[in-house]
């Protein structure tokens, strides 16, 4: 069997926000923050995914099945983001403009081999299977940000980002996997396993 599928979803977000924050001083007076937020956002999600299976029946006791599987994932985003803080009386407090992209990519890929072997006894069985999966996910954003303080609708404080991050990750597994059933019964069977797995991954 071979089954591949894939998706793409392309959309547009517009999200505005209003916050209203009361602060209470020691004389019982309340003065208020009142933030007025604008976020667009664009994203593009692109899937591909793909299964394949393939089994044969050596003869009636014995049967083998490989299994391969393959997962890609990316995104893409941008998002801009204005806010503007005032006080009771309309005066600024601060205002915020943040620029943010992401770049993503997912890659998963992995494979079984199963082989089964049937005893001439009734539910008496042998298995042996391995397993090999490995992920890989990198992923880059670039963040543009200016920050500002009022005091008295004059700019008292400024401050501005330019970053770049960048981040890189890999995982890999390898499992081996023995059982073998004997039945004690028509109601009971006794099940024996051991199985072995080895990890290994990185970060950046």
């Amino acid at each position: 069997s071979f089954s591949p599928k894939y998706s793409y979803l392309d959309y547009l977000n517009t999200k505005k926000t209003y916050t209203q924050t009361q602060v209470k001083d020691s004389l019982g007076n309340y003065s208020f923050f009142n933030d007025n937020a604008l976020e667009n956002m664009h994203v593009n999600k692109e899937t591909f995914k793909l299964k394949a299976v393939y089994e044969i029946k050596i003869d009636s006791f014995n049967s083998l099945k490989f299994t391969g599987k393959l997962n890609s994932y990316k995104t893409e985003s941008q998002s801009y983001r204005t806010s503007v803080n005032t006080n009771q009386s309309g005066k600024l407090n601060n205002t915020s403009l943040r620029d943010l992209n992401t770049n993503s990519d997912k890659l998963a890929y992995s494979g079984n081999i199963l082989f089964k072997h049937k005893f001439k006894k009734v539910r008496r069985t042998f298995s042996l299977s391995a397993d090999w999966n490995v992920l890989d996910n990198n992923s880059m954003s670039l963040l543009k940000s200016d920050n500002e303080i009022y005091k008295d609708n004059i700019i008292s404080f400024s401050q501005k980002f330019d970053q770049q991050k960048e981040y890189d990750k890999n995982t890999k597994q390898l499992l081996a996997k023995a059982v073998f059933t004997e039945p004690l019964g028509k109601k009971y069977s006794l099940q024996l396993d051991y199985e072995v797995s080895i990890g290994n991954g990185k970060s950046n």
